[in-house]
């Protein structure tokens, strides 16, 4: 406890001298699914075309590095020759990144980690229920992009790489009714990897 009033006399200066920025942003995602655990291909589906908006702080605790905790909603999924599937998640993420600003350009990269959970799916047809969802998934990215002044703020285009780690989907093998068969470990674990591009603003609140 006695440490406690010496890291506050050392960060509040720390703090109150750098820079954070609020930023939005939106665009479009690109994302399939594949096989973890199984004898196929290790990308089974072919890729599927979602949406992608966020917000943003970057927190810049040295002149050219941040920490950029974010929220976002994307789709992920994949098409198949059978069917498509487009599912829904909320996304938590922060990323290390370094920019380099200069007057009228400003370039940028970071990498990070998410975690993701999953809040609906849309199927263009049934398929049977030996698929289920986990909780939450997470993964890494890694991105970069360029962003020009405007107004009292900037305005850019990024790119990002994400794929998942851990969770997604899994299935299992099925009885002659198509149940799913208790207490049996899932015979495939799908997992998740795409791009997006995204247009975002952002803006000096401190």
């Amino acid at each position: 406890m006695k440490l406690a009033p010496i890291f506050l006399l050392i960060w509040l200066p720390f703090s109150a001298s750098s820079q954070v920025e609020l930023g939005v942003r939106s665009g479009v995602a690109f994302s399939k699914q594949k096989f973890d655990n199984y004898g196929f291909p290790p990308h089974l589906s072919k890729h599927i075309e979602g949406v992608e908006l966020g917000a943003t702080l970057n927190w810049f605790f040295l002149p050219s590095f941040f920490l950029q905790p974010e929220l976002n909603f994307i789709q992920k999924g994949g098409d198949y020759s059978n069917r498509t599937i487009k599912i829904n998640c909320l996304e938590a993420a922060v990323s290390l990144g370094f920019e380099r600003k200069c007057e009228r350009l400003s370039l940028f990269l970071n990498s990070g980690v998410y975690i993701d959970r999953i809040i609906n799916k849309i199927m263009d047809r049934p398929v049977g229920n030996n698929i289920e969802d986990y909780d939450w998934g997470w993964g890494l990215m890694h991105g970069g992009g360029a962003a020009i002044p405007i107004g009292k703020g900037w305005i850019g285009l990024a790119g990002r790489y994400r794929y998942s780690l851990s969770g997604f989907r899994k299935a299992y093998a099925t009885d002659i009714n198509g149940e799913r068969i208790p207490g049996q470990d899932p015979i495939i674990i799908y997992k998740n990897k795409g791009w997006s591009i995204n247009l975002f603003y952002k803006i000096d609140i401190q």
